[in-house]
């Protein structure tokens, strides 16, 4: 079993699971079990879920180095058999409270997009699209991880928050329109 090896590899041994450690020559990038550390930052952690492996994964940089090592997991993510990955802004949650923090992120982003549309003289499409995808990354975390959400503050329904993104951001039908067509 290879211990020592690049940072590619690294990434790809630890989403794999194939061995229980690895790191790289200088040891700015090495995993231990589930966990999977950029110097000394956690940047991934994989998770047994009740719907198998969920690996969560920085959405945070703190370095060019980091946010290089971040991409090589995702990627390596996206070619190994853990099912499902959201990229989160705390990777290893403790308590509810965590979770409903790594939920706000994910929505935050689509309301974030839903904004970015409104504006936009260009690439509305593409920014309503991702306010719609990180609607429904934000519904999968909420289910697999069981996140209590007031109804008051969210109806879990993509209409009901594009309803409420066009109340809050002023996003109006004629954009929900341009993406239909």
């Amino acid at each position: 079993m290879k211990i020592v090896m690049t940072n590619h590899e690294v990434a790809q041994k630890w989403a794999s699971q194939e061995q229980d450690e690895g790191r790289s020559h200088n040891s700015n990038m090495r995993f231990y079990g589930s966990e999977i550390y950029s110097w000394n930052q956690m940047i991934g952690k994989i998770i047994e879920s009740k719907n198998g492996k969920v690996a969560l994964t920085t959405a945070r940089t703190w370095s060019v180095t980091t946010s290089k090592h971040t991409n090589l997991i995702n990627m390596a993510l996206w070619r190994s058999n853990i099912g499902t990955s959201f990229e989160v802004q705390i990777v290893n949650p403790n308590s509810h409270r965590e979770h409903k923090i790594n939920w706000d992120y994910l929505i935050d982003q689509s309301l974030d997009h839903w904004g970015k549309a409104r504006r936009a003289r260009e690439y509305t499409r593409y920014h309503i699209e991702s306010a719609q995808e990180f609607t429904l990354i934000a519904n999968a975390y909420r289910s697999i991880f069981k996140v209590r959400v007031p109804v008051k503050e969210y109806a879990g329904d993509l209409e009901q928050l594009v309803a409420k993104a066009e109340k809050h951001l002023g996003v109006y039908g004629h954009l929900m329109e341009e993406v239909a067509t």
